[in-house]
This record gives structure tokens, sequence and C-alpha cells, in this order.
């Protein structure tokens, strides 16, 4: 049943950015979306590595999500709106961005053959208060997570990278629209 299945949402940034819900402290919130992302294995289950020097507030129907939060599939049906916080003065925010939603799978059971991509956007730039701008064309348009009701828990992590104005994607994911699939977000990013 839709209402019963539920997922596990991890935000990030990796421009070496990466993100989750605000804190009082920039710093201490990117501390623990590091911390985050190792203790659930996404790092290495789906990233090699992590950096993060920035943080998102990801809101699924106004309501901001915290990293490692129990969703209803049926709250994530559409796009949640999501802002961008640097960790602190020193860094800077790049122009455009690479967006990402990824399931990894539950802890312990990788996807085979690998993570899904749910969502894959390129162009991606930061408007005013850090709200991010996302362009109508996507290389994969969002579709809302749906894990297998036997499944334990799915981790979802958005990420962002910085995308530089030498940034070609190869293949398929040259143009849109990609279907919902299994994707390699190291291959992709390097």
């Amino acid at each position: 049943m839709l209402t019963s299945s539920f997922l596990t949402l991890l935000s990030t940034v990796l421009v070496t950015l990466h993100g989750v819900h605000a804190q009082a402290n920039p710093q201490l919130e990117v501390e623990s979306i590091d911390a985050q992302f190792d203790n659930s294995y996404l790092v290495p289950d789906l990233l090699a590595t992590f950096d993060p020097v920035a943080y998102l507030t990801v809101s699924y129907n106004g309501a901001p999500v915290s990293a490692g939060t129990l969703i209803a599939v049926n709250d994530t049906q559409t796009a949640p709106t999501i802002t961008i916080t640097a960790a602190n003065s020193t860094v800077t925010l790049p122009s455009t961005l690479t967006l990402a939603m990824v399931d990894p799978g539950a802890i312990g059971k990788l996807s085979t053959p690998g993570p899904t991509r749910h969502w894959l956007v390129n162009g991606v730039t930061v408007g005013s208060n850090g709200a991010l701008v996302i362009p109508e064309t996507s290389i994969t348009a969002y579709g809302a997570p749906y894990p297998d009701e036997a499944d334990a828990p799915h981790r979802y992590a958005i990420v962002l990278w910085d995308q530089p104005s030498t940034f070609a994607p190869q293949g398929d994911l040259a143009t849109g629209p990609q279907p919902i699939t299994q994707f390699n977000l190291n291959d992709y990013v390097t």
C-alpha cells in the first residue's frame, strides 16, 4: 500500500557540496550531514568520498525534512523545494549546478545492478535566499520514491555538484527525457 511505504531522505550538496535541514550553526549542520552519510553507508555505497561545504534544506509540501527521517511515500509525490546554505562565509556557491536524487537501496541491500536515478537536472542555479532554480528541462524528470514494500526503508540522497562550463554529459544522459533507471552517479560527475 502506497501510504504504508516509507523512505529515508538524506539531502546533500556535493561540489563538494552536501546537505540537509537547517540548524542554527551551518558548519555544525554540514558536519552532521557528513556523519549521516557515513553512518547510513552512502559512503561508499553511493559516493566514493564525501566532503560537504554546504547543506540543503529539502521541503516536501512546505514541510522541511531532516536527514534520516522516515517519510511516507505518499508525501513525496511532487518534487521538493530545495534551498542551499554555505557552511561558512569562506564558501562561494557555484553559479551552475547539477542536481541528482538517487536511491542506493536499503542499508545492507544495494540495488542491483546499481543505484536508481529518480531525478537528474543540469543547469540548476541559486536564486534569492538560496532557493534552487531548477530548469523545466531535465535529463530525468522528478520521479517520486516508490520502494518495494517488502524492503526496509530506502535511502534517497539529493546531491548537488558544481557544473563547470566545460561539463558535457555523455551518451543517453546528454539529453532528456530519460527514464528512472539504474545509474552510476560517480561516473556521471567525473
